[in-house]
C-alpha cells in the first residue's frame, strides 16, 4: 500500500468583511448643541413610522443612538463606518407670497413665518450710475444680482432682499437706496417690494439668471433656464427703455406681457418729470413651482424699445437640514461632522447614509471601542418648515482581518480499506461548515460529506473524515469552507493511492472435502459459481458472522468462484480449486 499525503499552511491574508446593520438599543437627545430636544427619542430604536420629532423653526439638540451590539473580535481591523438616518421633513408649507406687491418706498410688513423681503429696482439715467446700498426699516439688504445696459443711455435692473432675522428688527416701513457718486441726469426709479413667507433662511435662493439686449425687438427671452424646486417660487423682473406705445398713462401701464403661466404683478410705467416723452417700463411676474423643472419666459413689449433687462430667481422652500452628524465613543463625540449641508430632506421617509467602506470619520477605531456599549452616532437638524422626524439609526461597520479560517494542514491517508482526511485549523471565525470533496482525475470533484465547524475559535482545533468507499487508484480530496454569512473558499488538494486490502480468504485451498471462508467484516451473502456462471450453492450471513464452512466433496473437480458480499458493502470474488487428489 502506498499512501500520499499533502501537508500545507494557508498564511493568514487580508479580507474584507461587514458587519450590520445594527439597530439602537438605546435613543436619547442630549445638549451640546442645539436649543430644542427631540420629542420620543426612543422611537429610533426601529423602523416602524413611530418617529422622534421636532416641530419648531430651530437647531435641535443631538439625536443620539448607542448600544449597537456588535462582537468584533481581536482579529478585526475597523476600515470604515457608516451611520444611517431614515428621516423626513412632514407638513412642509410652500413658498407664498403674504398681501401684494407695492410699487414705491412705502412697505408695511405682513406678519408670517421665515419671510424674506424682495425689493426690485428698475432705473435710468443719462450715464453710468448705480445703486450702493438698500436699506428698510433701518437694516440694510443684500443685493442677489443687477445687470446694467447703455444705449447710450443707461438703464439698470436690481434685485435686493431682506431675511426674517432682520425684518423681526426693522423700525420702520421706508425702503431707502443710495446712489454710488454719479450725476442725476433725466433719471427716473420705479422701486418694487413684496414679502414672502416660507422662505429658506439658510440660502433663499435655489438659482437665478440675469440677461438683457440693447435691440428693439419687442419680444425677448430670458438668456438661459433657471432651475425650480418643488414648492419654490419662480419671480422675473424685466425693465424697458422707453414708453408704451400707444402712450399710456403712468402708473399701471400693462405694457408687457409674459408666458409659461406666470403671474403679473406689477407692469409700471415711470417718467422724469421734465421729460415726459421718454421713461420705461418695470414687469414683476411670479410662478409657483410644484416639482424640480426650468422655467425660461419671454417677455413682449407694447412698444420700442431701446433695451431690456431681465432678471429671474427662485424663492428656495424653508427645508430641514442636516446641521451636525457625528459617531460617538464612550468617552464623547469625536471625528469628522458628516452633515450633508444645504440638502432639503426628503418628504418620505428616506435612509441618508454618512461614511461608509474605507471611511474612519477621522480617526481610529478598536473593536473594543465598537463593541462597547457607549457607541454610536449622533444627530441634528435645522428645522425650518413643519416637522422634522427620524424613523431609525443604524450602524454597519467594515473591517479587514485574517482569513476567517486559518487552515494549518490537510491530509488525507489510507487506513486499511478507507481513507482518512484530517485537517487542522488554527483560528476560526464565523465558519459554519466545511464539505469534503472527492475527485479520481484532480479536476472534477463531488461531495461526500459535511463536518460542521466550531464557528468561532482563536485555538487549534482537529477535524477528521472518514471516505469508506474510496476507489482504487489515486483519490483527491479538497474542503470547502463555508462561512455562515455564505462566503466560501476551496483548500489546497490533498490526495492518497487507494489499494485495496483482501476482506475474505478461503482455506483450505485446493480442497477435496471441507473448506472454510474466512470474512474478517463478516458477510451478508456468500454465493458459488462455476466459471461459466451456474449457482452452486449460497450462504446468507448472520450478524457479526466471520465464517462459513463449504463441503466440497460431492462437487466436481474444478475452478469455482466464491463471490463474497460484506456487511460494509464490500464484494471480493476468490477461487475456489475442487480436487479429490491431494496438493
Amino acid at each position: 500500500m502506498r499512501v500520499l499525503a499533502f501537508i500545507f499552511v494557508l498564511p493568514g491574508f487580508v479580507f474584507g468583511q461587514t458587519f450590520g446593520p445594527n439597530n439602537p438599543t438605546s435613543g436619547l437627545s442630549t445638549i451640546g448643541i442645539g436649543a430644542t430636544a427631540w420629542t420620543s427619542p426612543g422611537n429610533i430604536l426601529t423602523s416602524n413610522n413611530s418617529d422622534a420629532t421636532v416641530s419648531a423653526i430651530t437647531t435641535t439638540n443631538y439625536l443620539q443612538g448607542t448600544g449597537f451590539g456588535f462582537n468584533l473580535l481581536n482579529t478585526d481591523v475597523v476600515t470604515g463606518i457608516r451611520l444611517s438616518v431614515e428621516k423626513a421633513s412632514n407638513n412642509v408649507q410652500d413658498v407664498e407670497r403674504v398681501g401684494n406687491w407695492t410699487v414705491g418706498t412705502t412697505r408695511s410688513l405682513p406678519s408670517g413665518t421665515n419671510r424674506c423681503l424682495i425689493v426690485v429696482i428698475g432705473f435710468e439715467n443719462a450715464t453710468t450710475r448705480d445703486i450702493t446700498s438698500v436699506s428698510y426699516g433701518g437694516r440694510s439688504l443684500t443685493q442677489l444680482t443687477d445687470l446694467g445696459i447703455a444705449t447710450p443711455f443707461y438703464g439698470k435692473n436690481e434685485v435686493w432682499y431682506l431675511l426674517e432675522s432682520d425684518l423681526a428688527l426693522a423700525s420702520g416701513t421706508t425702503i431707502s437706496y443710495t446712489y454710488g457718486a454719479s450725476t442725476p441726469s433725466e433719471d427716473f426709479q420705479i422701486v418694487a417690494a413684496a414679502v414672502f413667507e416660507n422662505v429658506d433662511q439658510v440660502a433663499p435662493f435655489n438659482d437665478f439668471e440675469t440677461s438683457g439686449s440693447s435691440s428693439s425687438d419687442e419680444t425677448y427671452q430670458l438668456g438661459s433656464s433657471i432651475s425650480t424646486l418643488p414648492g419654490s417660487m419662480t419671480v422675473t423682473s424685466v425693465f424697458c427703455g422707453n414708453p408704451p406705445n400707444p402712450s399710456q398713462s403712468l402708473g399701471n401701464s400693462n405694457a408687457f406681457s409674459i408666458n409659461n403661466g406666470f403671474t403679473e404683478v406689477v407692469d409700471y410705467h415711470a417718467v422724469n418729470s421734465s421729460f415726459t416723452s421718454s421713461g420705461g417700463v418695470l414687469q414683476v411676474a411670479q410662478k409657483s413651482s410644484s416639482s424640480a423643472s426650468t422655467e425660461q419666459p419671454t417677455f413682449t413689449f407694447a412698444g420700442d424699445p431701446n433695451r431690456i433687462i431681465a432678471i429671474a430667481f427662485s424663492l428656495r422652500r424653508a427645508r430641514q437640514m442636516d446641521y451636525s452628524v457625528r459617531l460617538k465613543k464612550s468617552s464623547g463625540l469625536v471625528g469628522t461632522d458628516k452633515a450633508i449641508v444645504n440638502t432639503e430632506w426628503p418628504t418620505s421617509d428616506t435612509y441618508s447614509n454618512y461614511g461608509g467602506v474605507g471611511d474612519l470619520w477621522g480617526t481610529g477605531w478598536t473593536y473594543q471601542e465598537v463593541n462597547n456599549a457607549g457607541f454610536g452616532g449622533a444627530f441634528s437638524a435645522i428645522v425650518q418648515n413643519g416637522t422634522a422626524t427620524v424613523d431609525h439609526m443604524r450602524i454597519t461597520i467594515f473591517t479587514t482581518s485574517v482569513l476567517p479560517l486559518e487552515l494549518i494542514s490537510f491530509s488525507a491517508a489510507q487506513t486499511g480499506n478507507e481513507v482518512v482526511c484530517n485537517w487542522l485549523t488554527a483560528t476560526e471565525r464565523n465558519t459554519n461548515v466545511f464539505v469534503v470533496e472527492r475527485s479520481t482525475n484532480g479536476i472534477d470533484f463531488t461531495p461526500l460529506g459535511m463536518v460542521n465547524a466550531a464557528g468561532n475559535s482563536i485555538a487549534p482545533i482537529n477535524y477528521a473524515f472518514t471516505d469508506k468507499n474510496p476507489v482504487v487508484g489515486m483519490n483527491y480530496y479538497r474542503l470547502l469552507m463555508i462561512d455562515t454569512d455564505g462566503a466560501s473558499t476551496y483548500s489546497d488538494l490533498a490526495s492518497a493511492n487507494f489499494e485495496r486490502t483482501a476482506i475474505a480468504s478461503v482455506y483450505p485451498n485446493p480442497a477435496s472435502d471441507w473448506t472454510t471462508i474466512v470474512t474478517p467484516n463478516g458477510f451478508d451473502e456468500i454465493i458459488i459459481s462455476t466459471t461459466n456462471g451456474q449457482i452452486i450453492d449460497s450462504f446468507s450471513g448472520k450478524s457479526l458472522q466471520t465464517s462459513q464452512e463449504l463441503n466440497v466433496n460431492q462437487m466436481a473437480d474444478g475452478v469455482y468462484f466464491v463471490t463474497i458480499k460484506s456487511a460494509n458493502g464490500e464484494v471480493e470474488i476468490k477461487q475456489l480449486v475442487k480436487t479429490t487428489r491431494g496438493f
